[in-house]
């Protein structure tokens, strides 16, 4: 199995990699392919897979980890979801629910930044998860991303949960 990585980063600015800036590779060099546009330079490369329901995608400033376990299909987001990488992040959303998973958790626990456009990516999965027997979940956010739904009236309509109240969670020892 193949792990899926994206990298996104600024045009110009060049792609951030683990030994720091580095300017994107120019088109067909070998490194996956390039997809370019005035804002963004997006390079995809395949490395090996250590779990073969797991797959990450690294946005810039957003990780995506998405991992199916039996019947659950979770996805966590970690870091700044923001207009730069919501359409990602809708797209990997948009491939669980084409599965059979029974239930698709958003673990939104490691989310530190979250724009209108990430609402409305919640809002949208919502709506089509109460279409499709209502198999969507999300794990509450930081408070700064909950202040942020609380001010756009959305806290309350979305389907959270605890951690302790999602399939496949083990409950808290005493």
């Amino acid at each position: 199995m193949i792990r899926r990585v994206l990298r996104l980063a600024a045009a110009g600015s060049g792609a951030l990699t683990s030994e720091g800036p580095r300017p994107p590779p120019p088109p067909g060099t070998g490194s996956g392919p390039t997809q370019n546009n005035a804002c963004f330079h997006l390079t995809e490369r395949s490395i090996p897979e250590q779990s073969p329901a797991e797959r990450i995608i690294e946005l810039g400033q957003l990780i995506v980890r998405s991992e199916r376990d039996g019947d659950t299909h979770t996805i966590a987001l970690s870091g700044e979801m923001d207009l730069s990488n919501a359409g990602e992040v809708e797209r990997e959303l948009m491939h669980a629910e084409a599965t059979d998973a029974r239930t698709i958790v958003v673990d939104l626990s490691e989310l530190s930044f979250m724009d209108s456009t990430g609402i409305r990516l919640l809002i949208a999965a919502d709506a089509r998860s109460r279409a499709d027997s209502r198999r969507l979940r999300l794990t509450r956010p930081p408070a700064a991303v909950t202040r942020v739904l609380c001010i756009a009236g959305v806290d309350e309509l979305l389907p959270f949960q605890d951690q302790g109240q999602l399939p496949g969670a083990t409950p808290p020892t005493a």
